[in-house]
Protein backbone atom coordinates (compact mmCIF):
# COMPACT_ATOMS: atom_id res chain seq x y z
CA UNK A 1 0.00 0.00 0.00
CA UNK A 2 2.87 2.39 0.77
CA UNK A 3 4.32 1.89 -2.74
CA UNK A 4 0.94 2.80 -4.26
CA UNK A 5 0.82 6.00 -2.19
CA UNK A 6 4.34 6.97 -3.25
CA UNK A 7 3.45 6.32 -6.91
CA UNK A 8 0.33 8.52 -6.67
CA UNK A 9 2.30 11.31 -5.03
CA UNK A 10 4.97 11.19 -7.75
CA UNK A 11 2.27 11.13 -10.45
CA UNK A 12 0.56 14.16 -8.91
CA UNK A 13 3.73 16.25 -8.93
CA UNK A 14 4.52 15.16 -12.49
CA UNK A 15 1.45 17.14 -13.54
CA UNK A 16 1.81 20.89 -13.97
CA UNK A 17 0.77 22.94 -10.93
CA UNK A 18 1.26 26.48 -9.62
CA UNK A 19 4.36 26.96 -7.49
CA UNK A 20 2.80 28.85 -4.60
CA UNK A 21 6.08 29.95 -3.01
CA UNK A 22 7.53 31.44 -6.20
CA UNK A 23 4.96 34.12 -6.97
CA UNK A 24 5.45 37.63 -8.29
CA UNK A 25 3.17 40.65 -7.79
CA UNK A 26 2.60 42.88 -10.81
CA UNK A 27 0.25 45.88 -10.75
CA UNK A 28 -1.44 44.52 -7.63
CA UNK A 29 -2.03 41.06 -9.09
CA UNK A 30 -0.29 37.87 -7.97
CA UNK A 31 1.00 35.33 -10.49
CA UNK A 32 2.46 31.90 -9.78
CA UNK A 33 4.97 30.12 -12.05
CA UNK A 34 4.38 26.53 -13.10
CA UNK A 35 6.59 24.25 -11.03
CA UNK A 36 7.64 22.24 -14.12
CA UNK A 37 7.07 24.24 -17.32
CA UNK A 38 9.09 27.37 -17.95
CA UNK A 39 7.15 30.30 -19.32
CA UNK A 40 3.81 29.10 -17.88
CA UNK A 41 2.24 31.35 -15.24
CA UNK A 42 -1.02 31.18 -13.31
CA UNK A 43 -2.94 34.34 -12.48
CA UNK A 44 -5.04 34.51 -9.33
CA UNK A 45 -8.78 35.29 -9.67
CA UNK A 46 -9.76 38.88 -10.42
CA UNK A 47 -11.42 40.78 -7.57
CA UNK A 48 -15.24 40.84 -7.71
CA UNK A 49 -16.94 44.14 -8.45
CA UNK A 50 -20.64 45.00 -8.40
CA UNK A 51 -22.10 45.19 -11.88
CA UNK A 52 -24.12 48.24 -12.92
CA UNK A 53 -27.13 47.92 -15.23
CA UNK A 54 -28.67 51.02 -16.80
CA UNK A 55 -26.73 53.16 -14.36
CA UNK A 56 -28.00 51.34 -11.27
CA UNK A 57 -26.08 48.97 -8.97
CA UNK A 58 -26.98 45.37 -9.74
CA UNK A 59 -28.31 44.16 -6.38
CA UNK A 60 -31.80 43.33 -5.17
CA UNK A 61 -33.32 42.84 -1.71
CA UNK A 62 -36.67 41.15 -1.16
CA UNK A 63 -38.45 40.61 2.16
CA UNK A 64 -41.26 38.04 2.44
CA UNK A 65 -43.53 37.95 5.52
CA UNK A 66 -46.60 36.00 6.50
CA UNK A 67 -48.74 36.57 9.58
CA UNK A 68 -51.36 33.98 10.40
CA UNK A 69 -55.02 34.80 11.06
CA UNK A 70 -57.85 33.12 12.90
CA UNK A 71 -59.90 32.90 9.69
CA UNK A 72 -57.30 30.63 8.12
CA UNK A 73 -56.63 28.47 11.18
CA UNK A 74 -53.02 29.65 11.69
CA UNK A 75 -53.45 32.63 14.01
CA UNK A 76 -50.16 32.13 15.87
CA UNK A 77 -47.96 31.61 12.81
CA UNK A 78 -45.31 34.17 11.88
CA UNK A 79 -42.88 33.52 9.03
CA UNK A 80 -40.31 35.77 7.37
CA UNK A 81 -37.42 35.31 4.96
CA UNK A 82 -35.17 37.67 3.04
CA UNK A 83 -33.24 37.26 -0.19
CA UNK A 84 -30.33 39.42 -1.36
CA UNK A 85 -29.09 38.99 -4.93
CA UNK A 86 -25.86 40.60 -6.12
CA UNK A 87 -24.60 40.53 -9.71
CA UNK A 88 -20.81 40.52 -9.77
CA UNK A 89 -18.21 41.01 -12.46
CA UNK A 90 -14.73 39.51 -12.47
CA UNK A 91 -12.76 41.26 -15.16
CA UNK A 92 -9.60 43.30 -15.53
CA UNK A 93 -8.97 46.68 -17.20
CA UNK A 94 -8.39 46.87 -20.95
CA UNK A 95 -4.70 46.63 -21.80
CA UNK A 96 -3.88 45.04 -18.47
CA UNK A 97 -2.75 41.72 -19.98
CA UNK A 98 -0.32 43.39 -22.37
CA UNK A 99 1.38 45.11 -19.46
CA UNK A 100 1.63 41.85 -17.51
CA UNK A 101 3.07 39.95 -20.47
CA UNK A 102 5.71 42.62 -21.05
CA UNK A 103 6.86 42.39 -17.44
CA UNK A 104 6.90 38.58 -17.41
CA UNK A 105 8.93 38.27 -20.61
CA UNK A 106 11.85 39.75 -18.75
CA UNK A 107 11.82 36.70 -16.47
CA UNK A 108 11.87 33.90 -19.04
CA UNK A 109 13.29 33.00 -22.42
CA UNK A 110 10.58 30.39 -22.99
CA UNK A 111 7.32 31.01 -24.83
CA UNK A 112 5.04 32.87 -22.45
CA UNK A 113 1.67 31.40 -21.50
CA UNK A 114 -0.66 32.83 -18.84
CA UNK A 115 -3.44 30.65 -17.42
CA UNK A 116 -6.10 31.17 -14.79
CA UNK A 117 -5.04 29.68 -11.47
CA UNK A 118 -7.08 26.61 -10.50
CA UNK A 119 -9.61 27.27 -7.73
CA UNK A 120 -10.52 24.34 -5.51
CA UNK A 121 -13.34 25.91 -3.54
CA UNK A 122 -14.83 29.23 -2.56
CA UNK A 123 -16.84 30.77 0.25
CA UNK A 124 -18.94 33.89 -0.14
CA UNK A 125 -20.08 35.68 3.03
CA UNK A 126 -22.58 38.53 3.36
CA UNK A 127 -22.11 40.54 6.56
CA UNK A 128 -24.30 43.17 8.18
CA UNK A 129 -23.42 44.32 11.70
CA UNK A 130 -22.71 41.23 13.76
CA UNK A 131 -24.83 39.00 11.50
CA UNK A 132 -23.66 37.05 8.49
CA UNK A 133 -24.67 34.33 6.05
CA UNK A 134 -22.37 32.25 3.84
CA UNK A 135 -22.54 29.91 0.87
CA UNK A 136 -19.88 27.70 -0.66
CA UNK A 137 -18.87 26.75 -4.18
CA UNK A 138 -16.90 23.97 -5.84
CA UNK A 139 -14.49 26.12 -7.80
CA UNK A 140 -14.48 29.91 -7.89
CA UNK A 141 -17.20 32.52 -8.24
CA UNK A 142 -17.69 33.44 -11.92
CA UNK A 143 -19.29 36.65 -13.11
CA UNK A 144 -23.06 36.61 -12.70
CA UNK A 145 -25.81 36.84 -10.06
CA UNK A 146 -25.41 35.24 -6.62
CA UNK A 147 -28.40 34.76 -4.32
CA UNK A 148 -28.09 34.71 -0.52
CA UNK A 149 -30.96 33.71 1.79
CA UNK A 150 -31.46 35.62 5.05
CA UNK A 151 -33.26 34.25 8.10
CA UNK A 152 -36.18 36.11 9.68
CA UNK A 153 -34.08 38.10 12.16
CA UNK A 154 -31.39 39.25 9.74
CA UNK A 155 -33.90 39.99 6.99
CA UNK A 156 -36.12 42.20 9.15
CA UNK A 157 -33.27 44.10 10.81
CA UNK A 158 -31.65 44.79 7.45
CA UNK A 159 -35.00 45.92 6.01
CA UNK A 160 -35.58 48.37 8.86
CA UNK A 161 -32.06 49.72 8.35
CA UNK A 162 -32.51 50.39 4.63
CA UNK A 163 -35.91 51.94 5.25
CA UNK A 164 -34.30 54.41 7.66
CA UNK A 165 -31.25 55.42 5.64
CA UNK A 166 -28.40 54.27 3.41
CA UNK A 167 -26.99 51.00 4.74
CA UNK A 168 -23.74 49.26 3.91
CA UNK A 169 -23.34 45.51 3.73
CA UNK A 170 -20.05 43.73 3.10
CA UNK A 171 -19.49 40.73 0.87
CA UNK A 172 -16.26 38.78 1.23
CA UNK A 173 -15.03 36.22 -1.29
CA UNK A 174 -12.47 33.62 -0.17
CA UNK A 175 -11.12 31.17 -2.76
CA UNK A 176 -8.60 28.36 -2.28
CA UNK A 177 -5.86 27.79 -4.87
CA UNK A 178 -4.18 24.35 -4.82
CA UNK A 179 -0.54 23.97 -5.84
CA UNK A 180 2.90 22.97 -4.59
CA UNK A 181 5.84 24.44 -2.66
CA UNK A 182 9.50 23.41 -2.64
CA UNK A 183 10.84 21.86 0.56
CA UNK A 184 14.44 20.82 0.17
CA UNK A 185 14.58 18.74 -3.00
CA UNK A 186 10.91 17.75 -2.90
CA UNK A 187 7.63 19.24 -4.07
CA UNK A 188 4.95 19.31 -1.38
CA UNK A 189 1.23 19.91 -1.85
CA UNK A 190 0.07 23.28 -0.55
CA UNK A 191 -2.86 25.67 -0.73
CA UNK A 192 -3.27 29.44 -0.67
CA UNK A 193 -6.39 31.48 -0.04
CA UNK A 194 -7.31 34.66 -1.86
CA UNK A 195 -9.76 36.96 -0.07
CA UNK A 196 -11.49 40.01 -1.49
CA UNK A 197 -13.87 42.40 0.26
CA UNK A 198 -16.70 44.09 -1.62
CA UNK A 199 -18.63 46.84 0.26
CA UNK A 200 -22.13 47.53 -1.10
CA UNK A 201 -24.21 50.57 -0.18
CA UNK A 202 -27.92 49.76 -0.17
CA UNK A 203 -29.86 52.96 -0.87
CA UNK A 204 -33.65 52.61 -0.89
CA UNK A 205 -34.17 56.36 -1.27
CA UNK A 206 -32.19 56.52 -4.50
CA UNK A 207 -33.02 53.09 -5.94
CA UNK A 208 -36.50 52.12 -4.61
CA UNK A 209 -37.06 49.62 -7.45
CA UNK A 210 -34.28 47.41 -6.04
CA UNK A 211 -36.26 46.71 -2.85
CA UNK A 212 -39.52 44.79 -2.50
CA UNK A 213 -41.52 43.78 0.56
CA UNK A 214 -44.17 41.10 0.19
CA UNK A 215 -46.79 40.72 2.93
CA UNK A 216 -48.25 37.38 1.91
CA UNK A 217 -51.94 36.74 2.32
CA UNK A 218 -52.49 40.08 4.04
CA UNK A 219 -55.58 40.95 2.03
CA UNK A 220 -57.08 37.50 1.72
CA UNK A 221 -60.41 36.69 3.28
CA UNK A 222 -61.77 33.39 4.55
CA UNK A 223 -60.98 31.46 1.41
CA UNK A 224 -58.16 31.81 -1.05
CA UNK A 225 -57.36 31.94 -4.73
CA UNK A 226 -53.61 31.31 -4.53
CA UNK A 227 -50.99 29.40 -2.57
CA UNK A 228 -47.40 30.70 -2.24
CA UNK A 229 -44.68 28.02 -2.17
CA UNK A 230 -41.09 28.60 -1.08
CA UNK A 231 -38.03 26.37 -1.40
CA UNK A 232 -34.70 27.75 -0.13
CA UNK A 233 -32.91 24.40 -0.19
CA UNK A 234 -30.97 25.42 -3.31
CA UNK A 235 -30.32 28.99 -2.16
CA UNK A 236 -29.13 27.93 1.30
CA UNK A 237 -27.36 24.77 0.07
CA UNK A 238 -29.15 22.62 2.63
CA UNK A 239 -29.41 19.46 0.54
CA UNK A 240 -26.10 18.40 -1.10
CA UNK A 241 -26.53 16.79 -4.50
CA UNK A 242 -30.18 17.83 -4.85
CA UNK A 243 -31.13 18.26 -8.52
CA UNK A 244 -34.92 18.68 -8.69
CA UNK A 245 -37.57 19.04 -5.98
CA UNK A 246 -41.24 18.61 -6.85
CA UNK A 247 -44.14 19.40 -4.52
CA UNK A 248 -47.46 17.62 -5.05
CA UNK A 249 -50.41 19.34 -3.36
CA UNK A 250 -53.87 17.81 -2.84
CA UNK A 251 -56.49 20.50 -2.19
CA UNK A 252 -59.85 19.32 -0.78
CA UNK A 253 -62.62 19.53 -3.38
CA UNK A 254 -65.90 17.81 -4.18
CA UNK A 255 -65.17 14.32 -5.44
CA UNK A 256 -61.45 13.93 -6.08
CA UNK A 257 -58.87 16.25 -4.46
CA UNK A 258 -57.45 18.91 -6.76
CA UNK A 259 -53.81 17.94 -7.41
CA UNK A 260 -51.23 20.58 -8.29
CA UNK A 261 -47.49 20.10 -8.91
CA UNK A 262 -44.70 22.66 -8.53
CA UNK A 263 -41.08 22.05 -9.45
CA UNK A 264 -37.99 23.73 -7.95
CA UNK A 265 -34.41 23.56 -9.21
CA UNK A 266 -31.06 25.26 -8.70
CA UNK A 267 -31.54 27.56 -11.68
CA UNK A 268 -35.23 28.21 -11.02
CA UNK A 269 -37.09 30.60 -8.68
CA UNK A 270 -37.27 30.02 -4.93
CA UNK A 271 -40.86 31.29 -4.82
CA UNK A 272 -43.73 30.02 -6.93
CA UNK A 273 -47.48 30.56 -6.74
CA UNK A 274 -50.35 28.23 -7.47
CA UNK A 275 -53.43 30.12 -8.64
CA UNK A 276 -56.96 28.74 -8.54
CA UNK A 277 -59.77 29.78 -10.86
CA UNK A 278 -62.25 29.68 -8.01
CA UNK A 279 -61.78 30.44 -4.31
CA UNK A 280 -61.06 27.45 -2.10
CA UNK A 281 -61.72 27.19 1.61
CA UNK A 282 -58.44 27.75 3.42
CA UNK A 283 -59.71 26.76 6.89
CA UNK A 284 -59.71 23.13 5.75
CA UNK A 285 -56.46 21.09 5.81
CA UNK A 286 -54.78 20.13 2.57
CA UNK A 287 -52.19 17.42 1.93
CA UNK A 288 -48.81 17.52 0.21
CA UNK A 289 -45.75 15.41 -0.41
CA UNK A 290 -42.29 16.08 -1.85
CA UNK A 291 -40.36 14.17 -4.52
CA UNK A 292 -36.60 14.79 -4.47
CA UNK A 293 -34.35 13.80 -7.36
CA UNK A 294 -30.58 13.81 -6.74
CA UNK A 295 -27.68 14.24 -9.13
CA UNK A 296 -26.67 10.60 -8.66
CA UNK A 297 -30.07 9.45 -9.95
CA UNK A 298 -31.74 8.66 -6.61
CA UNK A 299 -35.40 9.57 -6.17
CA UNK A 300 -36.88 10.00 -2.68
CA UNK A 301 -40.59 10.49 -1.98
CA UNK A 302 -41.81 11.69 1.40
CA UNK A 303 -45.03 10.56 2.98
CA UNK A 304 -48.15 12.68 2.54
CA UNK A 305 -48.35 15.48 5.12
CA UNK A 306 -51.44 17.30 6.24
CA UNK A 307 -51.23 21.07 6.60
CA UNK A 308 -53.73 23.39 8.18
CA UNK A 309 -54.85 26.38 6.30
CA UNK A 310 -52.39 29.13 5.57
CA UNK A 311 -51.64 30.47 2.09
CA UNK A 312 -47.94 29.75 2.58
CA UNK A 313 -46.03 26.48 2.19
CA UNK A 314 -42.28 26.52 2.86
CA UNK A 315 -40.64 23.17 2.09
CA UNK A 316 -37.10 24.23 3.03
CA UNK A 317 -35.31 21.60 5.12
CA UNK A 318 -34.05 23.91 7.84
CA UNK A 319 -31.36 22.53 10.15
CA UNK A 320 -33.66 22.58 13.17
CA UNK A 321 -36.11 20.25 11.43
CA UNK A 322 -36.09 16.48 11.40
CA UNK A 323 -34.91 14.79 8.19
CA UNK A 324 -38.46 13.89 7.21
CA UNK A 325 -40.22 16.99 8.48
CA UNK A 326 -41.41 19.93 6.40
CA UNK A 327 -43.73 22.79 7.29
Amino acid sequence: MRSIGVFLALWTFAVAAPRLDGYVDIDGTRLYPDHLKKGVWYIQPAPPTLKRIDGMPAYRFELFRYLGRSGTGDKNLFWARGVVTIDIERSRPAGWMSSIEKRLRRRTEATLKILSAPVESGVLTLMFGDMNVSKSSQGGWPSGPITMGLDATMAQILWRAVEANQTQITVTSTETIPGVVKKGDEWVEAKRTVTYTLPITMDMGRYPSLFKKHDLGGRMRRGYTALDLFDFNFVDELEPGLYIETVEIAIPAKGRPLIKKVRFSKEGPYRQRIRFKLSKRLDRPYRYRIVRVYEDGRTVRTKWYEKQGETLLDITRYKERNDDETH
